[in-house]
């Protein structure tokens, strides 16, 4: 009896292996392959020759002056692996990074020494693998780039056109402001619901979340975004779509100013306590505060 019981058991486990551990991810490889061949395969990037170059998702070390830099890793960009630094924000090692990443920073883009550096371009990810830059630090890097190419002739690009070609493909605008609004309209759905709930004790139902939504977005929190974005443009926020200005000051030196659709993103980040902002200083920056 207990043998039966036992073998059983073994069978019934056998048979779970068979199913979990091959049949499942052999079936959904097979699926994935067909429905999604290129994002299955890790986004793989190839070059002019079909050579596989690197993925999509996963961010490389660039030193060229001809290469937009990537943010900092402090894994050295392994992709078998991803992590931090874990360097706490008030220790010494980690101010000396900063200033080390920011003093190059600006000699590889020909700042001046006092002159701002975008946030990511010193700072490493959690993951240590973005593959991303912000849009201040990738148009911080264009007069390099354009330099840089139109010196060895590998493009006639020049830094107007490289930075159309940047707005073109940014979608900070479109992330920041969507998720800002959608988490605040997700807030106001939640608390109608609960007061629904409160009020409908007979009712089978609390409403729908995504008309609420919808409702929210739309007739509270658009209205109140477009007369109270006003305020922050009247006190001198920036609600621009064009390109950073770079001018010369008085001292002699160069300084980037920044330009964007700040004031937009800014209240509606305020109405739905979203963090971050444009800048990605919560609010810090001269241009938002």
């Amino acid at each position: 009896m207990h043998w039966q019981r036992a073998r059983t058991a073994i069978r019934t486990t056998l048979v779970l292996i068979v199913i979990t551990a091959i049949g499942f991810p052999t079936r959904l490889s097979a699926i994935a392959h067909v429905t999604f061949p290129h994002q299955a395969e890790t986004r793989l990037v190839r070059d002019r020759c079909g050579s596989v170059v690197g993925s999509g998702l996963v961010g490389q070390y660039f030193s060229g002056a001809q290469w937009f830099h990537g943010r900092p890793s402090a894994g050295g960009y392994n992709a078998t692996a991803s992590g931090g630094s874990n360097l706490g924000l008030t220790t010494a090692i980690f101010a000396e990074s900063l200033q080390t990443r920011a003093a190059r920073f600006r000699v590889d883009n020909a700042f001046a020494a006092a002159a701002e550096v975008p946030v990511d371009a010193i700072t490493a990810s959690g993951s240590g693998l973005d593959p991303e830059i912000s849009l201040s630090n990738a148009l911080a890097q264009v007069a390099r780039v354009a330099s840089a190419r139109g010196q060895s002739g590998q493009s006639e690009l020049d830094a107007g056109t490289i930075e159309a070609l940047i707005a073109d493909r940014a979608s900070q605008l479109i992330e920041l402001a969507a998720q800002n609004f959608l988490t605040g309209a997700a807030g106001v759905a939640v608390g109608i619901a609960f007061i629904r709930a409160r009020a409908r004790d007979p009712m089978p139902t609390i409403g729908n979340f995504w008309a609420d939504t919808i409702r929210g977005t739309v007739w509270i929190l658009l209205p109140i975004a477009v007369i109270g974005g006003l305020f922050p443009v009247w006190q001198g926020v920036p609600m621009s779509i064009a390109p950073y200005v770079t001018v010369r000051t008085l001292n002699g030196d160069l300084q980037t100013i920044a330009t964007g659709p700040v004031a937009a993103l800014e209240f509606i980040k305020q109405l739905g306590t979203n963090g971050g902002g444009f800048f990605n200083a919560n609010g810090a920056h001269p241009l938002e505060n």
